[in-house]
């Protein structure tokens, strides 16, 4: 990859994420990971389906089963199942937020 192309992709993914369309924030994977982690739904702006999204189930027990953490997409139909990356998704810098986390007020102790 030349200076240019890497230029040229860097200034296409700071446009992208820019989103003005809608005054949404967009990003790539990592900071679509970043959002699901703080609680937020997430989805691609380029899925086709209506209302599918993405979101984080942190690690849990249930009785003796202890279930590591794991990403769960809502598919057009609601329903719930595991979501796995693929390279398109990888790549995509058309992430954005559907529901942001909800804001969690410190307590004391």
């Amino acid at each position: 990859m030349t200076r240019e192309h890497f230029e040229e992709d860097q200034r296409q993914f700071r446009d992208a994420a820019k989103a003005p369309d809608e005054g949404k924030e967009r990003g790539g994977i990592g900071w679509a990971v970043k959002q699901l982690l703080q609680g937020a739904t997430v989805a691609r702006r380029g899925w086709n389906g209506k209302g599918m999204h993405l979101y984080y189930v942190a690690p849990h027990e249930v009785g003796e089963s202890e279930f590591l953490g794991f990403v769960v997409m809502v598919t057009v139909d609601a329903k719930h199942v595991p979501w796995l990356c693929s390279q398109t998704d990888l790549l995509a810098i058309d992430w954005e937020i559907v529901n942001a986390a909800p804001k969690v007020t410190p307590h004391a102790e």
